[in-house]
């Protein structure tokens, strides 16, 4: 959750001397590194899902040119023997 960290901000500026400020301060930082964390990942898989798009795209754009090569060699023989 990206804005769940507010919650501990907001405790540390409104009871800068309670006595569980230490717990909030370690709460923050674990939230914020953990964002960090997810955002990365985030990326990382988009990336990756990309790449696989791609790889598929590239899959299918190979296979359909070797269809139509197949299909102009056929035309090809069907004409040789038409003639």
């Amino acid at each position: 959750m990206p804005l769940s960290f507010v919650v501990y901000h907001d405790f540390i500026l409104r009871y800068p001397r309670s006595d569980k400020i230490k717990y909030a301060k370690t709460r923050l930082i674990e939230h914020i590194k953990n964002t960090i964390k997810s955002t990365k990942e985030a990326a990382r898989n988009k990336r990756i899902e990309q790449e696989k798009k791609d790889k598929f795209l590239k899959i299918i754009l190979s296979l359909n040119h070797f269809v139509v090569i197949q299909l102009v060699i056929k035309e090809e023989k069907k004409w040789e023997t038409e003639t």
